[in-house]
């Protein structure tokens, strides 16, 4: 109940309500989380997914992406790791645009700009 009323608020990225469903917010690039099925183990909702391990970026800085790993861990990742990661599809919260990273935030100002300008 807390999450759904965070997603409504939109104090949540990475996840949308459909209908009374929670789901991931595939397009500003969220496409699988690792969920715990046992003492010390995660495993993807991706079932295709070849990576043991999912990053979220949570902050940039220029070509310096701040993530938190899967098992908690924060990291700086540069730009050349994370579109590696996007290849394998390990990494969530950024998506390909024009040869170009963009984080979901920077996606949310995008839209909001397009739609003051119309």
């Amino acid at each position: 109940k807390q999450l759904k009323d965070a997603v409504a608020a939109g104090q949540v990225y990475g996840v949308l309500m459909d209908g009374e469903e929670l789901v991931l917010d595939e397009a500003k690039g969220f496409h699988s989380i690792m969920v715990k099925t046992g003492i010390g183990t995660l495993t993807s909702t991706d079932p295709e997914a070849v990576a043991n391990m999912v990053y979220t970026v949570y902050d940039r800085q220029g070509d310096n992406f701040k993530v938190v790993s899967s098992r908690f861990g924060r990291l700086t990742f540069c730009l050349d790791k994370i579109k590696a990661l996007l290849d394998l599809g390990a990494v969530n919260g950024v998506v390909m645009q024009e040869d170009k990273v963009v984080c979901c935030w920077e996606l949310e100002s995008e839209q909001d700009s397009k739609k003051k300008g119309a």
